[in-house]
Formats: C-alpha cells, structure tokens, sequence
C-alpha cells in the first residue's frame, strides 16, 4: 500500500472515530430528561489475600454534573421497577451494593457501605485529587489513551484516560481528568479497574438514591474509625474461633481502598 492510501486510510478512521463520538454526545444530550444516562461497565481484579473478580457500573449524566458508580457481583440480577405513574423503567440493584455518588455542583460525594454486615452512609467533599499528567500513550481495544498519576488516601494510582470521551468520571472515587479513565490500578497492582462496555440505560437516579434514605449516617472522619476499629475486628474474630478462646492482642493493620487519610497525615 502506497504512502498516499494509507494516509486516506488512517483519516477515514480518524473521521470515523470523531463522527462517532459527535453522535455520542448528541445522543448524551438528547437522551437526558428521559431517565437514559451513559453507562459505564468495570471490570475490577482484586489482587487481594482471596484474589477475585468484581464489577461495577458507572452511571453519568454529565449535563447536571452527577455520577453514580454501584459495584455488583456478576451474578447479581438487576431487577426492573416499572412505575405506574409514568410507566417508565428504573434499574434496581440488590441495596447491600456499595455505591459512590458524585454531585459536583454541590460539591458533595455520598458513599455507601458495608461494613461488618452493618450498612453505612458517608459525607464528604469531593477530594480534589492531584493528578500528574504524563507523556505517554497506548491503545486499549483501539481506543488511544493517556496516562496520568496521583497518590490518593495512602495508595498511588496509575490511570489511563481517553481525551476522545471528554468525561471527568471513572470508577470509585478516581475521578477529575480531561477524559475518560479506561483502565486504572493502584502501584502494587492490589486494585485494578477495567472499563468493559460503554452504553445508555435507563436509571432512575433519584429513585435509586430514596432508597437509602434510612442509612445510617456517618461522616468520613467518622468513617476509618468504624472500619478499622480493632475492638469490632476482634469480636468478629471471637465468632470464627473455638469457645472460651480469647485474643490476647490485635492490630489492625489497613489494606483497604484508603489506608491514610488527609487529617491524619
């Protein structure tokens, strides 16, 4: 092939690719106020004590600057709710699904949690993470991507955004790049972040969140006390042991998602 085919070849592709992405964000904009919001699918490898395989959807509605990101097993079947006011479908995920909800314009970031079999909501801002962006680039299934790192809450985190989707969003709590983030993993290769599928799905934001409205609150100050709190950790191991046993001493040690948080640096 002649230096001039493969010049028109690699800018049809590249046109391609930009008039799919317009249709993508007209189709974003169009779709909103109808209860369609783009949808995000993440594959998560816990490369943990019991290594095991996690997904997520990441749900956004970029117009109003929300985000919701719900973690679920894979075999976990999403029910559909149909309302009979409006006859319109809302997603339904099993309520002991951890969730993250990002709102930007109020600056405010909801988590919920499990923990110790107790369920949990959490306030905070919305951290302000730091990222380096670094010269360096790859294809994820055809997809150019861009690398950036930061250190957030005691782990460093590789991410690799796309500038061709032009969403500060990703899975968890990483978010507040120029584009997309595909895939992204922490330093020691712990926690690892796949993006799988991209679509639109009807979720009824709101309705998902009025779910959650008798949790228990706390507040991220309040939150690694709950979680690491050697005394509960104890009880728990005191269940799984023979009777009449006892825990001479125990230290928590953290090798969670966060491990050191900014008041306690």
């Amino acid at each position: 092939m002649s230096f001039m085919n493969s010049l028109i070849s690699y800018l049809e592709i590249t046109i391609m690719k930009k008039i799919k992405l317009i249709l993508f964000l007209l189709l974003t904009i169009t779709s909103y106020g109808q209860d369609k919001m783009l949808k995000i699918e993440y594959e998560i490898f816990y490369n943990t004590d019991l290594p095991n395989t996690q997904y997520a959807d990441l749900y956004v509605n970029d117009l109003i600057n929300q985000s919701i990101y719900i973690k679920r097993n894979k075999l976990t079947e999403n029910k559909e709710i149909k309302k009979e006011e409006d006859n319109s479908v809302s997603i339904k995920y099993n309520s002991k699904n951890n969730f993250n909800f990002f709102d930007f314009k109020s600056d405010s970031l909801i988590t919920v949690e499990s923990i110790y079999g107790n369920e949990y909501l959490i306030n905070e801002t919305i951290p302000k993470l730091k990222w380096e962006l670094i010269d360096e680039n790859k294809l994820i299934d055809s997809i150019l991507v861009s690398k950036a790192i930061c250190e957030f809450r005691g782990r460093k985190y590789i991410a690799w955004y796309s500038l061709d989707y032009p969403l500060k969003y990703g899975p968890w709590k990483l978010q507040g790049l120029p584009g997309l983030i595909f895939e992204v993993y922490d330093e020691t290769k712990r926690y690892n972040w796949l993006l799988k599928k991209i679509s639109y799905e009807d979720f009824n934001l709101k309705f998902y969140i009025n779910n959650f409205k008798k949790t228990k609150k706390i507040t991220i100050n309040e939150y690694p006390k709950i979680k690491y709190d050697d005394n509960t950790i104890n009880e728990k191991l005191l269940t799984k042991l023979p009777r009449g046993s006892s825990i001479i001493s125990s230290e928590t040690k953290r090798n969670g998602l966060e491990i050191k948080f900014e008041w306690e640096e």
